[in-house]
């Protein structure tokens, strides 16, 4: 894999791999561990169709520079605003989510939050200021940085996966509720954004020069990568914690939280915690990293920004300001994450699959039946994680908290 093309790969793995996959293990508990690895696997197939379909609309369409450009060109208006609203209101509120959780776990780690709110604050603005600069000089250095973080992330989890196997009981792994529609149901909103890269795919095939064997191996080792951590973490996790453990850990009001706190007392160890508190903070500045190039060249196409320095300036400030003004003064904003199955299933699945059609019948080209059928499929997913996502955040399926 060439230099670049390795670069673009962290870039999506990076992306995808964030704090989420703390509630993974979780989620698989409450279906069992083969539905749970199946559900991860179906997940990543049809995420990676996704950005398959639109790395080849780039390919097939190399002016546009995000899915802006081909939204607009290959879809209506309507249809251009839905997909502007649904990556604005995503994105934006990804990007609070890692000002937010950069920053806090940096104020905790340094114990200063007993200074002021202050110390929080301007730990945040650093932070923007340091991703700012970063977006300002270009893709390139940013793949530096991010390979750099990605691989002191993974030497971490490593660390972690290590020290947690040593309690590895596979008696363990024979476990959980019985699986029911509905538990099976409320697991794939979740898996599903933990594959949630799509906004970063047209940078990333810009920066391979829109080749397609290169963005194709990118694409692969960018998903592969989550798949084969996420499935390691949720058997570790799983493997090292009793059954009674892990039921009263599901049915807390904060599993997530009592998840955390369970395994931290497993390994007794500063070290531990140190690579814990570490992998933590690189999960998500490696996907603040992914979010916030796919967003710079969103938005440097809606606002037809010039590449110049002051044009780069303006579209690092759109953005990362407003995430700064939601994370400061609007922190309850970020609870809206808990609908962004909804904004990624249109953005990953039905823009896509739209945009290609088009382009297809622009250029007068066959689609052979096994894509119609893959793409019947992916809307019929979509359309059931929308319905599941709705539900669950008005009650009727259970949410993991």
């Amino acid at each position: 894999m060439q230099n670049k093309t390795l670069g673009a790969s962290v870039i999506i793995a990076g992306t995808s791999i964030g704090a989420g996959m703390l509630a993974l293990p979780i989620a698989v508990y409450n279906v069992g561990i083969l539905y749970g690895i199946s559900a991860v696997i179906i997940m990543m197939c049809f995420s990676a169709y996704g950005a398959y379909l639109i790395s080849k609309a780039c390919v097939l369409y190399p002016k546009a520079e995000s899915l802006h450009g081909l939204a607009s060109t290959f879809l209506n208006k309507f249809g251009s605003k839905i997909i502007l609203i649904a990556t604005l209101f995503l994105y934006w509120s990804l990007c609070s989510a890692y000002i937010s959780g950069i920053s806090s776990k940096i104020v905790a780690c340094l114990n200063i939050e007993h200074l002021s709110t202050f110390s929080s604050y301007a730990v945040s603005l650093m932070i923007v200021i340091f991703m700012g600069v970063c977006l300002i000089i270009g893709t390139q250095i940013i793949d530096n940085i991010n390979r750099f973080a990605f691989f002191i992330m993974i030497a971490c989890l490593a660390f972690i996966i290590m020290m947690l196997s040593t309690n590895i009981s596979f008696s363990n792994l024979a476990l959980g509720y019985s699986p029911n529609v509905l538990n099976f149901l409320s697991i794939l909103p979740l898996i599903f954004t933990s594959f949630g890269y799509h906004i970063v795919v047209p940078s990333v095939s810009s920066y391979v020069n829109h080749e397609d064997k290169k963005i194709n191996n990118a694409l692969i080792g960018g998903n592969l990568t989550p798949a084969i951590v996420y499935l390691m973490w949720v058997i570790v996790v799983l493997g090292s914690i009793p059954d009674s453990t892990m039921k009263t850990i599901a049915t807390s009001n904060n599993s997530v939280g009592a998840l955390t706190r369970v395994i931290n007392n497993l390994i007794n160890s500063t070290l531990f915690e140190i690579a814990n508190s570490g992998f933590y903070v690189l999960a998500m500045l490696t996907s603040f990293f992914g979010v916030s190039l796919g967003l710079r060249d969103y938005l440097t196409e809606v606002f037809n920004l010039k590449h110049t320095l002051n044009g780069k300036i303006q579209a690092a400030a759109l953005t990362l300001l407003i995430p700064l003004i939601i994370s400061i003064f609007i922190p309850s904003f970020v609870k809206a994450l808990g609908l962004a199955a909804v904004p990624l299933a249109i953005l990953a699945i039905f823009a896509p699959i739209v945009v290609i059609l088009n382009i297809y019948k622009q250029k007068q080209k066959n689609i052979s039946i096994f894509s119609k059928l893959l793409m019947i499929a992916s809307c019929l997913l979509g359309i059931v994680i929308i319905v599941t996502q709705i539900a669950i955040v008005l009650g009727f399926i259970p949410s993991i908290s």
